[in-house]
């Protein structure tokens, strides 16, 4: 038996109907079931079930009341992110500059060697993926729309999601 690591999401959406419960589901990304929660609020964190650097399937339902409820939001794509203490360093390892950017951002490691970047876009569609073997790289987002991206970094020592900001 191989022990996973805990993981965490931070979930927010926008409400657009004037809905005070929504349906909020969970999955590991292509598998079957969901786990459903009922919230009362459009910012969950999510922590207990999840697996750290896990991709994960989640979709929003606004229940609109008398038994009504909307249709699923479309499934959005995100990474559990780790709770413990080699989680907290890798963090704190990965760096990403200039944030805000107008084109090339610069990616650092010190600590661990790179492996792989990957960019998505806010609503969890991969957009890029490069095969690095470096403590450093940069990456071009000069052709991207401005708008906030999350550039995925998998280490030797683990995964890191860092949030960019496209001007």
């Amino acid at each position: 038996v191989i022990d996973k690591a805990p993981g965490y999401l931070f979930v927010r959406w926008t409400d657009n109907a004037g809905a005070s419960q929504w349906n909020l589901q969970y999955r590991i990304q292509g598998t079957q079931d969901w786990t459903t929660m009922v919230v009362n609020t459009t910012e969950v964190d999510i922590m207990g079930e999840l697996e750290a650097n896990e991709t994960y399937e989640l979709r929003v339902q606004a229940i609109c009341g008398d038994g009504l409820v909307s249709d699923w939001s479309n499934i959005l794509v995100a990474v559990a992110q780790g709770v413990g203490i080699d989680n907290y360093t890798l963090d704190n390892t990965v760096t990403v500059f200039p944030n805000p950017t107008s084109g090339v951002v610069q990616i650092q490691n010190g600590e661990w060697r790179m492996e792989s970047v990957e960019v998505y876009d806010a609503y969890g569609k991969l957009l890029n993926t490069m095969n690095v073997n470096d403590h450093t790289v940069n990456l071009d987002l000069g052709g991207y729309a401005k708008g906030t991206y999350f550039v995925r970094v998998t280490t030797e020592r683990g995964v890191v999601t860092k949030r960019v900001v496209k001007n």
